[in-house]
């Protein structure tokens, strides 16, 4: 499951490649042919997108659920399984495999398109005002639903909105509106901490599960207070959601 953190560190993979030409593209998209000879000038990500710039255009890669991306030192060592494309340069290859959404378009159009449409990156362009704006307008849903939204904070997903809520000792089934203040604050202030954290851990090799206080970890003991983790499927998105029923009010 790809979310802000596991894209960046995709991104600072691809970054490995800057400078070097495209010689060949392999994929089933023709449109794609388009980055042939064309050298990779940078990567940047928003929220779970990882672009990669080349010229006046860019290359979106969203990894959705399962996903793939491989830099290789060769084309032959790269992973080929459900591939969707292959970008061959004059040293080294990207594979992008299995489940994943591919965009070519003009740079300044896409990277425009992602800063509008979606909200504040706590990996990136951070505003914890607009992020306290953008999920209060979400009033009747469910923070836990809410915190779903790309609109309100791009890159938070499944796992980042289960454990910014048992950090902020905040039931996921609490409606936005209820919310006091001080709860929408810590919500802000949790959501750039720990999904700078989550990054950094990361990088450091830390494995995922490693993180987790409530993801994954149903009828487990809350590592507060002992109390046996619960798991249910939000409505209405049906996304798994775990909480401590006695630390998350």
């Amino acid at each position: 499951m790809t979310e802000g953190p596991q894209a960046k560190v995709h991104a600072l993979r691809v970054s490995s490649l800057e400078g070097r030409r495209v010689e060949r593209v392999v994929s089933k998209r023709e449109e794609l042919r388009a980055l042939e000879g064309r050298a990779l000038e940078g990567v940047v990500t928003h929220g779970k997108n990882i672009v990669l710039l080349f010229g006046e255009l860019a290359l979106r890669v969203h990894l959705l659920m399962f996903g793939g991306l491989a830099v290789c030192a060769r084309a032959e060592e790269c992973p080929t399984d459900r591939l969707r494309l292959m970008l061959v340069f004059n040293e080294g290859a990207l594979s992008i495999y299995r489940q994943a959404s591919l965009e070519l378009s003009k740079r300044e159009e896409l990277l425009g398109r992602l800063r509008s449409s979606l909200g504040p990156d706590p990996l990136g362009i951070w505003s914890e005002e607009e992020f306290i704006r953008r999920l209060r307008a979400k009033g009747e849903e469910k923070v836990g639903g809410a915190l779903l939204d790309q609109g309100v904070a791009a890159g938070v997903g499944n796992i980042l909105r289960n454990e910014i809520l048992f950090l902020a000792g905040v039931s996921p089934e609490r409606p936005v509106r209820e919310l006091s203040e001080e709860e929408v604050v810590k919500i802000a202030r949790i959501t750039y901490e720990y999904t700078n954290d989550y990054f950094r851990a990361l990088l450091a090799g830390r494995r995922e599960r490693e993180l987790h206080s409530v993801y994954m970890r149903a009828k487990k003991p809350c590592p507060r207070c002992g109390t046996p983790i619960k798991m249910f499927y939000q409505k209405p998105h049906g996304r798994k959601t775990f909480y401590c029923p006695s630390c998350q009010r």
